[in-house]
Formats: structure tokens, sequence, C-alpha cells
């Protein structure tokens, strides 16, 4: 299978994509537990080529439909959108709904993980609705962040979190996240 991981803080996604890979298997929206073939990962800011062959990595925007109409395909089976993870602004709430639009269009019924800082209202999304009509099977975690971008500094900046917002620690709030991908 493959698997989408877009956005986030740096740490947190790269942390993440190391623990898919350690495992090497993830259980589909069918309760299958399937090899992980491929890991994408889509974020603004250029990465570092991986040595790993499983991992492809996609500099662009997660706002950007085109891009997405190219990237989102059936073959995925898991898509962590952590693009609202430190971010308190309505640019991330839009780009997490056309994936979602996209992710619908396919016809596939991914796990879709929407990760969330607690800054983040989560009703203005159509998780709910479009997996409980068999769109997605979504799932919704909130994860605490620490550092500048949080509560007042977020809105002292007009909801844009700064790059330095990051999730504490992120061992946790990866197992967390393959925890509510696996449930």
């Amino acid at each position: 299978m493959k698997v989408l991981i877009v956005g986030g803080p740096r740490p947190l996604a790269t942390a993440l994509t190391q623990a898919l890979l350690d495992r090497n298997r993830l259980t589909d929206s069918a309760g299958r537990e399937r090899g992980i073939d491929r890991i994408v990962e889509l974020d603004a800011a250029p990465a570092d080529k991986s040595a790993d062959r499983r991992i492809r990595r996609v500099t662009g925007r997660a706002d950007d439909p085109t891009l997405l109409g190219e990237l989102i395909d059936a073959d995925y089976g898991a898509i962590f959108d952590l693009g609202t993870v430190g971010a308190a602004d309505g640019a991330a709430l839009d780009a997490t709904r056309l994936l979602l639009e996209i992710v619908r269009e396919t016809g596939h019924r991914p796990r879709f993980v929407f990760a969330t800082s607690l800054d983040v209202d989560e009703a203005a999304l159509p998780l709910a609705a479009l997996s409980a009509a068999g769109h997605i099977d979504g799932r919704r975690l909130r994860l605490a962040v620490a550092g500048p971008g949080t509560s007042a500094e977020a809105a002292a900046t007009g909801g844009a979190a700064p790059a330095a917002s990051a999730v504490p620690d992120p061992a946790p709030a990866v197992a967390a996240l393959i925890a509510a991908c696996e449930a």
C-alpha cells in the first residue's frame, strides 16, 4: 500500500515516516494488514532526497488542486494529514477540505487520519460526513503543540504558526497517529 503524509512540523512528519518504515505494515480500511510499498511526503518546504527507495518527497502546497489531483490515486491505503498541527489559520483547513474532496473523487476509501492542534476547530471539516457516507475511513486526533505559534502568538501573528511550533516529543504523537490509523 501507499501512504501519504501531508504537511505538519518536519520533525513529526519525519518521525512518522521512520516509524512507518520500521513497521512496514498498516491496516487498511477493509481491516486487512498490508505491507507499505511507498510513503509519499508532501510539504511546502523542500526536503533532502531520501536514500530509502520507498520514500518519495514532493515539494508543493497542499492547497494546490492540480498537484493533489496528480498525486492522489486509489493506491493510497492511508493518508495522514498533519497540515493543521501547529497552524491556526483557515488556509490549512481549506487545504484539508480540498484533500478530502480529491480523495472522495478517487472512489477509493483510504484510512484518513486528520491530526490537529488544540487551536484548530475541526467542526468545519466534512471528515465525519465523508466517513459516514463511506468515502473515507476517517479518524481525528488532537495533538498538543509547544513553542512559538501557540495560543497568544498565533493570534498576534494573524493565526499563522511559525515553523518553530512543534510537538514537544514526536514519539508519543507518532504512536498516537499510528494507533488512530490502526483503530
